[in-house]
């Protein structure tokens, strides 16, 4: 195996990885009800619905995109 080879299967294994990993956090939020805001801590869904959102949104759009770019790409 050469080293790009072995380069685009580590670049593969760890978005894929990475993006599991983001669905995973935001299936918790989901949930536990609520998110981790930025100078506030965990709050809930209910106190912050807005950031809530965002962050689900965000989360669920990364992750996605993550995993199934690397099918996209590879096609190519």
């Amino acid at each position: 195996m050469s080293q790009l080879e072995t380069s685009l299967n580590y670049r593969l294994f760890s978005s894929i990885i990475i993006g599991i990993s983001l669905l995973i956090y935001a299936v918790y939020c989901m949930l536990k009800g609520g998110t981790h805001v930025r100078g506030k801590g965990w709050v809930s869904k209910y106190s912050h619905p807005i950031s809530y959102r965002i962050n689900q949104v965000l989360w669920f759009f990364l992750g996605l995109s993550m995993i199934f770019s690397n099918f996209i790409f590879a096609l190519k």
